[in-house]
């Protein structure tokens, strides 16, 4: 799941361990999207591009995005009820 409406973050899950990671290209500050037709994380200023696990794929961006931990909440039940991300 990718959400990215008002959020500093893109989560995602990898191993179905859900993570996050950053939306501040690691070239210029610029704030990246989630191109799902692409299925890569691609920064708008100078067209960086990122695999969704935050990994340069083509510069200038040189290091990959930061990257959270991510917790998952449970109900009782042992449904999930929330995530929380640590920055």
């Amino acid at each position: 799941t990718i959400n990215q409406e008002k959020n500093e973050i893109i989560s995602n899950k990898k191993d179905k361990k859900p993570f996050a990671v950053s939306r501040i290209c690691t070239h210029l500050g610029c704030k990246v999207n989630f191109m799902e037709d692409k299925q890569l994380i691609e920064c708008p200023c100078h067209e960086s591009q990122f695999t969704p696990h935050g990994e340069v794929v083509t510069g200038p961006a040189t290091k990959n995005l930061t990257t959270y931990p991510v917790k998952v909440k449970r109900t009782k039940t042992g449904s999930v009820s929330s995530y929380i991300v640590t920055l």
